[in-house]
């Protein structure tokens, strides 16, 4: 059972209450602990988005979401393209009719359902999970239908988002260009104004420059706002649509469960309440207090060391590392470990660390295992059971051992290992 520990807010702009979350954990409010979030949406697939807008997002290194007519002709070798370098494309629907004016719930159905399906099939390496209304109409029966679809819906009410929706399928945007905000200056105000609720400004793009589409943007005004993001970066999140939900609903219902493997080692479980871990994938940002005896701290899952860094907050070291929730256990360490042997042989993806060892060896191996530790005369000298990670050879003799693991589906690793 998880420890359950309400978590303080000791940092209004960057933390989350939850009661499942443990002691000296905190998971940021916005990736990387920013301040806040912002994403541009692009719709109706107009001429220029492919090649002016999404270069423009590369060069910053910002994720965008694309919403494609599927009517209108949507080039898919370009859509797979930005998908491959992180990019969303989600549903604009097929013909981009109004929704609230369809009578026939067949036909309501497939405007919604449909290019699901058609975007799926043409860019397999995602799933289509969000939706943008075609001028921003919806309406219950709308909703019904894509709640049982989608994840999250866009409309263009002009507001900024809280840092929890109170309504997944109601998420305002702000339209940009000759209908809306048409200057970087008006952008950057949009934003700053997300910086203050700490929360989430969506925008709404359709066509750039002079390619026809509906309230065009220039590119001028795209990357002078994309350079007030880039230099204020240490404030902003820029998140793609379906990414920003996901991370949304994954940090409301996260837990976070320490034990500990020694006194320099700790094992770390995250995991949500969310039923499909297929869609909810997003890293979340956590960051554990140092303990007072740690100058420096380190991450691994699966026994490969992860990126992770030590930030300093009002005079309290923190470790600030990101997790999946429902995947390998974290060990957080004090040293360095040692990774990537080569001497284990067999079908088992297991890490020893450190090996050799001076008191005790941590094995990581995700999933039930069961262990067994043989001199080299083939006498059992140790056995146990571990889930994910345990910690063995603390009563051994210094010597070599042969170590036997076996999961439950059969399959088995071995290694030798040296106790100094």
């Amino acid at each position: 059972m998880k420890t359950k520990i309400t978590l303080l807010l000791a940092f209004a702009f960057c933390s989350i209450v939850s009661a499942q979350i443990a002691t000296d954990y905190e998971v940021a409010t916005w990736y990387g602990f920013k301040t806040c979030a912002v994403t541009f949406t692009f719709d109706d697939g107009t001429s220029n988005q492919m090649p002016i807008a999404k270069p423009l997002l590369d060069q910053y290194g910002f994720k965008a979401t694309f919403f494609p007519v599927i009517n209108w002709g949507p080039n898919w070798t370009q859509l797979k393209v930005a998908v491959a370098n992180g990019h969303e494309v989600g549903c604009h629907t097929v013909s981009h009719t109004n929704l609230t004016t369809i009578t026939s719930s067949t036909t309501l159905t497939t405007e919604i359902v449909s290019p699901k399906t058609t975007i799926n099939s043409n860019i397999p390496a995602q799933k289509c999970i969000t939706i943008a209304y075609p001028n921003c109409a919806t309406n219950q029966q709308v909703t019904d239908i894509c709640k049982l679809n989608y994840i999250g819906g866009r409309t263009c009410s002009g507001q900024i988002v809280p840092a929890t929706p109170s309504d997944f399928f109601a998420i305002s945007s702000i339209a940009t260009g000759t209908t809306g905000v048409n200057t970087s200056p008006a952008m950057n105000d949009k934003v700053k104004q997300a910086k203050t609720a700490k929360g989430w400004c969506v925008f709404m793009i359709h066509g750039i420059n002079a390619d026809g589409g509906y309230s065009p943007t220039q590119d001028s005004v795209l990357n002078a706002h994309f350079q007030y993001l880039t230099n204020n970066s240490a404030d902003y999140w820029v998140g793609a649509f379906g990414n920003v939900i996901k991370y949304i609903k994954e940090r409301n219902s996260v837990s976070i469960a320490e034990s500990v493997i020694s006194v320099s080692q700790y094992k770390v479980i995250v995991n949500d309440t969310l039923s499909d871990n297929t869609i909810y994938n997003a890293p979340l940002t956590v960051r554990r207090k140092l303990p007072t005896s740690w100058d420096t701290a380190y991450v691994y899952r699966k026994g490969s060391q992860i990126t992770s860094t030590i930030k300093n907050v009002s005079g309290t070291k923190y470790i600030v590392f990101d997790a999946v929730p429902d995947t390998a256990a974290i060990t957080v360490s004090k040293t360095k470990l040692s990774t990537g042997f080569s001497n284990v042989r067999g079908t088992l993806d297991m890490k020893l660390n450190p090996n050799p060892f001076n008191q005790s060896m941590s094995l990581l191996l995700e999933g039930e295992f069961n262990y067994s530790v043989f001199s080299l005369q083939g006498k059992l000298v140790e056995n146990g059971k571990g889930v994910n990670s345990v910690l063995i050879g603390n009563k051994l003799n210094s010597g070599f051992y042969l170590l036997k693991v076996k999961t439950t589906d059969n399959k088995e690793g071995y290694c030798k290992i040296i106790k100094n």
